[in-house]
């Protein structure tokens, strides 16, 4: 099965999102006037005059006449030879019993009134006494008109005699038939160098040279018109003499025609908008003049919006066959009337389809008049199914064209095997709770039911419905409130794994013996920080400001834990030690060297998400303190909310299976009661929406970021200065106060600083900004911009992140310091972590 994962996302500017359906022009659809049956006379295949002479020698019956031949009295008696009776010349005369048979089936369409002119001709050459008339019709085959054949009687088929449909077996029994009865069976048939059954007489004597080239040249000289009739084919086939009558009745069931039958044939769209720029350009100038004239004399007593459409879908070099300027002022009557009823499924809807037909792509652009196809078409074929869209049409002119609800909807795209599948989805929330098969690919906003899909082709569809993903190696979707882009993904050359489960994409990378598992964050936008209404909120998580994230990237599905960390670096700095747990007690310089190491000795590159690309990916499409929900704070450290996505200060010490945990029992209004705590091990907590386990708890997570303060202009992939002395770390800890296990909480400690509860997350798939391990003293020294740390410690905050950051890395060679003597920085920002008389 092939994987496929979100890599783009174009979101609708708020301006085009509250755009207002714009009330339809004055315009008003003219009254539709016309007989779609009355035409002009049909040109005969043949007069009658010419056709008689054949027909006659043909079918005739030879009687002796008692006049002598004369000729052939004198020649025997030159050659001496004997005559018992003296010769009588040869009569020929029209058949005293004449069977005619009528073949009135769909693909004999263009000579149907032929046959009735041939049939009134008939009768007054032999008499309507000597003719009985039957009809092949579908439900009779030959052999049972054969079967009621008069003994002697002559049998005319009006017929390709088997030749069109394949069924000359058929055709050679029913002639033996009529032979066994003393009869004769003849037929007379379009083509001129037919291979039937039956001997024949064509009924027009041109031979084809090549019938498949003809038939195509026919097909392209009938492509400007909107609805071909017989007789407007037979009009203009006469216009190119190397045709005959034969390419004529083989266009009719031609692989190209959409449906046929006694009435006229349509073409299929796609037949359409190949044939009609082939004519334009294979056809010479006076050709295509007479083609439009033959066009214009035809459709002059039938229903006006054929010529319209017809003018409009024009590509000649020449003049179209109708007023251009009527044409557009048709369709813009048109677009008013669909706008104003919206009636997806009433007559005016459906006509408005047989009008679009053949419409070529080039007609929907920005002018008024292809905006205004783009409107007809949305409207048209509202609420229809797998219909291919013009390569043209814009989402606008869906937006301008159906009514909109006030609100946007989120829609789920999930993928079940080879098809894509669209459920009602909870807001922006990662779809991954749904108990369906399949795993998600994105979550698609919309305010209208309509959703392209672009492919090798593209196609409408109707959101809630499953859709089959068409070939290639990327796919559009798209809404009127964003486009998606799909693409298909091989297996990256970095994993030895790769898959999708509930949460979506997944890629597995192996270092050493030790096994990490990776997550695909599809590209998206979200509102980074908080609202001040968010419970245990500070100053620094606002203003809440719109972020985009334009390009995916892949994260780790937890923290980087001991086992990962001693196979790249050798040595294991952690406090609670225990492969399973996060590796801890590691500054932001000491991931750089991890990285260069991955890179080097197991040629995996890895870098530390950004600041923006972290919470992105925390939120998982939520929009509350945590993907749970908001937190409902009943102390210090009890949040039951956190029970069950994170290790915090409420409950990191129950059941602790370390002998050397923490001394935790002075730890304020905690959920549960416990004397020692410290890390546990990943992924032993629910995961979030993305399959991201440990995100909020356990250990805080080092992002790529200096520290910076937010601002209330909308930002795309923001990474924060270039130069600083604090790097951002994430997620809130197995030592925090509930009030800091929250997606939007932020802090940051020089890039040298580690702790026991400091550990970090890899990623891939984004560009990294380079590490500045080089820094001066001051730079260093200097305090975070807009994080918490630059403000005076708040009275009662003992228990804080600001307690766990060691002010500098050990000097080389140095035993690393014990938790309960570090060195505060600054009242409120680097606090003693472990000291016996206070709860960190």
């Amino acid at each position: 099965m092939p994987l496929w994962q979100l890599v783009s996302v174009e979101h609708t500017s708020d301006a085009v999102l509250a755009e207002q359906r714009p009330s339809p022009s004055e315009a008003v659809l003219p009254e539709s006037t016309g007989d779609l049956l009355a035409v002009p006379p049909t040109p005969p295949i043949a007069l009658w005059s010419r056709l008689e002479p054949r027909l006659h020698a043909w079918i005739g019956e030879r009687h002796r006449s008692r006049r002598l031949d004369l000729t052939r009295a004198v020649r025997c008696l030159s050659q001496r030879r004997h005559m018992e009776r003296l010769p009588r010349l040869t009569r020929v005369r029209w058949p005293t019993s004449l069977c005619v048979w009528l073949d009135r089936r769909n693909h004999m369409a263009p000579v149907l009134d032929d046959q009735l002119d041939l049939l009134k001709c008939l009768y007054e050459a032999c008499g309507s006494e000597a003719i009985r008339l039957e009809c092949l019709t579908g439900t009779e085959p030959a052999t049972m008109l054969a079967a009621r054949v008069r003994p002697g009687e002559t049998v005319l088929a009006v017929s390709d005699a088997g030749e069109l449909t394949g069924q000359p077996g058929l055709w050679r029994a029913a002639a033996n038939m009529v032979e066994r009865r003393g009869g004769r069976a003849l037929a007379l048939v379009p083509q001129a160098n037919a291979q039937t059954a039956w001997p024949s007489l064509p009924w027009d004597p041109k031979p084809s040279r090549d019938r498949a080239t003809e038939v195509d040249c026919l097909l392209d000289l009938v492509a400007p018109a909107q609805y071909v009739q017989p007789g407007l084919m037979r009009m203009i086939r006469r216009l190119d003499r190397r045709l005959g009558l034969d390419a004529e009745v083989r266009a009719w069931s031609h692989a190209d025609v959409h449906r046929a039958d006694g009435v006229g044939l349509l073409l299929k769209p796609e037949a359409l908008a190949r044939r009609r720029p082939e004519f334009a350009k294979h056809a010479d100038a006076d050709l295509q003049r007479e083609v439009a004239d033959a066009l214009r004399a035809w459709r002059a007593a039938q229903p006006k919006e054929l010529i319209h459409a017809e003018t409009v879908g024009w590509l000649g070099d020449g003049a179209p066959p109708g007023d251009v300027r009527a044409a557009e002022a048709w369709f813009a009557g048109l677009d008013a009337a669909l706008v104003r009823r919206g009636d997806a499924s009433g007559w005016l809807s459906h006509a408005s389809r047989g009008v679009l037909r053949g419409i070529p792509e080039a007609r929907y652009d920005d002018s008024p008049l292809g905006e205004a196809l783009g409107r007809i078409f949305a409207c048209a074929h509202q609420g229809m199914e797998g219909v291919v869209l013009p390569a043209g049409l814009r989402m606008e002119a869906v937006r301008t064209a159906l009514e909109a609800p006030e609100s946007v909807s989120h829609w789920a795209v999930r993928q079940v095997g080879g098809e894509l599948v669209l459920r009602p989805n909870i807001g922006t929330t990662w779809p991954s709770v749904i108990d369906e098969p399949g795993s998600p690919l994105a979550v698609l906003p919309a305010r209208r039911s309509v959703l392209h899909l672009e492919g090798e082709r593209r196609t409408s569809h109707t959101l809630g419905q499953q859709i089959a993903l068409p070939g290639g190696d990327q796919v559009f979707l798209e809404s009127d409130c964003a486009r998606l882009t799909l693409s298909r993904i091989m297996r990256p050359e970095w994993a030895t794994a790769c898959g999708r489960d509930r949460y979506g994409l997944w890629a597995e990378m192996a270092v050493g013996e030790v096994r990490h598992r990776l997550r695909w964050i599809p590209p998206g936008r979200f509102l980074m920080g908080s609202p001040e209404s968010e419970a245990g909120r500070d100053d620094d998580e606002g203003p809440q400001h719109e972020v985009t994230v334009t390009e995916g990237f892949w994260l780790g599905e937890t923290p980087v834990t001991q086992a990962l960390w001693v196979a790249v670096m050798e040595e294991n700095p952690s406090r609670f030690q225990d492969p399973a747990r996060p590796v801890e007690q590691v500054s932001w310089d000491d991931t750089q060297t991890f990285f260069n190491r991955l890179e080097g000795k197991f040629g995996v590159a890895a870098v530390l998400p950004s600041e923006a690309q972290w919470e992105y990916a925390c939120r998982a499409g939520t929009t509350t303190g945590t993907w749970l929900g908001d937190l409902e704070i009943l102390g210090a450290n009890n949040a039951p909310l956190l029970d069950d996505i994170a290790w915090y200060g409420g409950n990191s010490g129950r059941d602790f299976d370390l002998d050397d945990g923490y001394d935790s029992s002075g730890w304020p209004e905690r959920q549960y009661n416990h004397a020692r705590a410290g890390t546990r091990a990943v992924a032993t907590k629910a995961a979030n929406p993305w399959g991201l386990y440990d995100m909020l708890g356990n250990v805080l997570e080092w992002c790529q970021d200096f520290s910076r303060a937010y601002h209330e202009t909308p930002e795309f992939d923001p990474r924060g200065p270039e130069h600083g002395g604090s790097r951002v770390f994430r997620g809130g800890a197995w030592s925090d106060r509930a009030r800091y296990a929250r997606s939007a909480f932020r802090f940051g400690a020089h890039p040298g600083a580690r702790n026991g509860a400091l550990g970090f997350r890899l990623a891939r798939g984004q560009p990294a900004q380079p590490a500045e391990l080089e820094l001066p003293e001051q730079a260093q020294r200097a305090e975070p911009t807009g994080l918490r740390g630059a403000e005076p410690a708040r009275s009662g905050d003992v228990q804080s992140p600001s307690a766990q950051v060691q002010a500098r890395p050990p000097a080389p060679g140095a035993a690393r310091p014990e938790f309960d003597n570090l060195e505060p920085r600054k009242p409120g920002f680097f606090r003693r972590l472990f000291n016996k008389t206070e709860s960190p």
